[in-house]
């Protein structure tokens, strides 16, 4: 993903990823997240990295942990299960999510 592309993504879409269920105008966000983990895994998990380490409470992190980073390890488990791991171990909110998945 471009850099700067990454960049706007990851500034808006933590905002609003969690109100788009409460608030339809928010809902782009959430189709978003779905459509980078169909189209490419290591977008999507960029995004979704930078979503959990935004997470303000724990149904925030459920809200990511059981919808977008289920789907991305259901979808391409095998090819990023090497880079969650490695991330897993210094970041305790991917932790947490993780418990949720």
């Amino acid at each position: 993903m471009d850099p700067e592309r990454c960049s706007a993504l990851s500034s808006h879409l933590p905002r609003r990823y969690a109100p788009a269920f409460r608030n339809d105008a928010d809902y782009w966000a959430v189709a978003t997240v779905r459509e980078l983990i169909r189209r490419n895994a290591n977008e999507a998990w960029e995004i979704l990295s930078k979503l959990v380490d935004r997470g303000e409470d724990d149904s925030t992190l459920a809200l990511i942990a059981a919808g977008p980073l289920e789907d991305l390890i259901v979808r391409h488990g095998p090819e990023m299960i090497d880079r969650i791991e490695g991330e897993v171990t210094c970041k305790p909110k991917l932790r947490q999510a993780l418990s949720a998945v």
